[in-house]
């Protein structure tokens, strides 16, 4: 619709002001003679051959004088230097003709042909200082003027041997003529605007028109870059991998500069959706060991392209026309298709970095997708990487697998931490779900861990540059922004895909499901804490709805350990029990610190934890486990009634019991499973400070209870 107003615009404002008939033929006669600079030349040299016959017949017959004159001899020698320079213009034109495209682009060299009029204008002085007869002081000062000459000669004669090499000559035509094409885009940008006033299209319709940059100009631009792309594929077809790397920085620093000057860039834009076939068409024209380096070369092209063009997209939620823009990122769409089929491309040679590198960026444009409050569009990327990660996860590819697991996480970090406008906080709750049924999809935990391309989801991943599960739990439960509903739905949904995929893990693997179950349990424990922290940090969050839903996942939590039939064979039930009980005894300290009444869902949940517990103890009396339960139960059931002896009595049982094997509460042990951010929001020193103070005396114990 806005193309056809433009068109519509432009069309009348064309009949409105009719071209004079003189001018019409002016320009039909213009466009049979030679173009401009030729032009200029054969004007200037008609007129100089014009003025030397006229002195000739004015003083015909030629000779006659009265001795031999060294002028003659003199002028032939001055124009020696131009002689020697023009011997040197043969490199650049095979050069041009190397590259395919614009052969004769070295006639509109500048500094070439200043530099040729400059030794041409010395040249002529000295014929001038001899035709009057120089003294001997003008005469020596002549010399100096053909040393200036020898110099500017060489530096000229330097000029050309650079622009000899086909890739010095490619970056310098890059140089001239990406600004002038840029000069043209603004020209025309503001020519188009001023048509379409004049025919009275004003308002949001205008006001986007202006903005966008006029087809006409689109195309020529496009021809530029397609005629860059040719001149890469010819340089791969010669293997001149050099080149055809230099012809790709050439095209991707055009479409860089498109994008900057553009004022708004739309859903079908012919140069960026040109740059990106041309990326993927080379990218696919290489795959052999020795084109690795030109394939990279292309991806890191990409990746600067496609980080202006996101800056650029960031004008739609934050620049100065926020207003009347549609809010949805356009411009990286096209390159995530790209990197997409660059990947797939890749996917099966384990030497090539071009597919997690492709992977990388894509989730570098989810993360900012997500911060400039282009939320959906997060999503859709987010959902990209997951087959990936899904898929190189079960063939244990950690190369393929570890970018695709970071990059989710690194949105779904985005999506909870952005203070954006016009973000929408539903769509965490949307990126949540796709991961947790990715984690559904996968069949079991690889083992080893360590290596796998999982770390991003089952550890901590300290690798720089890494976001981790257990990372995004704190950062999205301290975000301002997200729905605790969708929050909650979210911690409870991934503690049972962990739970189950664990369980899956330990029933085909003994072995692998141990260490499954372990990691999980770890990962779990950060998911129970992260909404503790926010609900001791936040009073106006119902500590007994978030405690309700902890419950939950504590369930998950026992389900990987503990069964009906009893404990789960390997399973380390003492480290299980150890990080249940903490996460138990924060929800504890909570509950008691906002005086909140214990949820029914924990009650429960505690009691069949102490039920299995006693199961175990009754086949296993070296446990010792059921004591310390149901004491444990006892405090939390009582934590928010007014029964200070019931709590302190059970609390001080229960830090006796603590000191004793066969798990330990200290900070060594069970309180050091907390999160650096627990430590941070005081929690942890609180909750100990508490459960001391109830094993104290029963003095205190009313008042340290209220």
């Amino acid at each position: 619709m806005l193309a056809q107003i433009r068109e519509l615009g432009e069309a009348t404002d064309r009949a409105q002001r009719p071209i004079p008939a003189w001018r019409r033929r002016l320009g039909n006669l213009r466009r049979r003679l030679p173009p401009s600079g030729q032009l200029a030349l054969l004007v200037t040299t008609a007129l100089f051959l014009l003025v030397a016959l006229a002195v000739f017949i004015a003083h015909w017959p030629p000779g006659g004088g009265r001795s031999v004159s060294d002028f003659v001899f003199t002028q032939g020698a001055s124009l020696v230097f131009v002689v020697i320079l023009l011997s040197l213009l043969g490199g650049p034109v095979s050069a041009s003709q190397t590259l395919g495209s614009d052969s004769g682009w070295i006639l509109r060299d500048r500094q070439v042909w200043i530099g040729l009029a400059v030794v041409g204008g010395l040249s002529l002085l000295e014929l001038w200082l001899g035709w009057v007869r120089p003294e001997r002081a003008e005469a020596g000062a002549s010399i100096l003027l053909t040393a200036g000459g020898l110099t500017l000669t060489a530096f000229i004669a330097w000029r050309l041997v650079f622009l000899s090499d086909p890739i010095n000559q490619l970056t310098a035509r890059t140089r001239r003529q990406v600004p002038e094409l840029m000069k043209t885009l603004r020209r025309d940008r503001s020519q188009t605007a001023e048509r379409l006033r004049r025919q009275g299209i004003s308002g949001d319709v205008l006001a986007e028109l202006e903005l966008q940059t006029p087809p006409e100009t689109q195309a020529r631009i496009r021809g530029h870059l397609m005629r860059l792309r040719a001149v890469s594929e010819r340089a791969l077809h010669d293997a001149n991998w050099d080149l055809a790397a230099v012809g790709h920085r050439a095209l991707s620093h055009l479409a860089q500069a498109y994008a900057h000057e553009c004022l708004v860039i739309v859903a079908q834009d012919p140069v960026l959706d040109g740059y990106c076939e041309a990326s993927n068409d080379l990218h696919a024209q290489v795959g052999e060991a020795r084109g690795r380096d030109f394939s990279h070369a292309v991806l890191v092209n990409t990746r600067s392209t496609a980080l202006t063009v996101a800056a650029k997209d960031a004008e739609r939620f934050i620049g100065p026309h926020a207003d009347v823009l549609p809010k949805e990122a356009f411009g990286t769409l096209r390159f995530v298709l790209a990197l997409k089929h660059m990947a797939n491309r890749r996917l099966a040679d384990d030497s090539s970095t071009d597919a997690p590198d492709s992977l990388q960026i894509i989730g570098e444009l989810g993360a900012i997708a997500a911060a400039m409050g282009d939320s959906w569009t997060s999503v859709n990327y987010l959902g990209h990487l997951l087959p990936y990660g899904i898929s190189a996860t079960q063939a244990r590819k950690a190369h393929i697998a570890w970018p695709a697991w970071n990059g989710v996480l690194r949105s779904l970090g985005a999506l909870a931490e952005t203070h954006a406008k016009h973000r929408d906080p539903r769509a965490f709750a949307e990126a949540g779900r796709k991961l947790t049924d990715a984690i559904d999809a996968v069949a079991t935990f690889p083992h080893p861990l360590h290596y796998s391309g999982f770390e991003p989801i089952a550890t901590s991943s300290p690798t720089a540059g890494s976001f981790s599960l257990r990372s995004l739990a704190y950062a999205a439960w301290s975000s301002p922004t997200l729905e605790l509903d969708h929050l909650k739905g979210w911690g409870l949904d991934t503690a049972r895909s962990l739970s189950t995929l664990a369980r899956a893990t330990h029933q085909n693997d003994s072995l692998a499901g141990s260490f499954a179950v372990q990691e999980a349990t770890e990962t779990v424990h950060h998911l129970d804490v992260a909404p503790i922290i926010r609900s001791h940090d936040d009073e106006n969050v119902d500590a007994s709805d978030i405690v309700g839903n902890v419950a939950y996942q504590l369930s998950w939590m026992r389900c990987m350990g503990l069964t009906k039939d009893g404990l789960v064979p390997s399973v380390d039930l003492d480290q299980l029990a150890q990080i249940y009980l903490t996460d138990a005894l924060l929800a504890a300290h909570l509950l008691a610190m906002r005086g909140a009444a214990v949820p029914e869902g924990l009650t429960k949940e505690l009691g069949q934890f102490a039920s299995d517990i006693t199961a175990i103890e009754e086949r296993d009396s070296s446990r010792g486990l059921a004591d310390t339960t149901d004491l444990l139960a006892r405090a939390l059931a009582a934590a928010g009634e007014p029964q200070a002896a019931t709590v302190s009595q059970a609390a001080k049982r229960l830090r006796e019991l603590a000191r004793d094997q066969p798990y330990d509460l200290s900070p060594m042990s069970g309180w050091g499973h907390l999160h650096h951010g627990a430590v941070t929001s005081g929690l942890y020193e609180e909750a100990e400070a508490w459960l001391g103070g109830l094993s104290g005396s029963s003095a205190d114990e009313h008042e340290l209870s209220r």
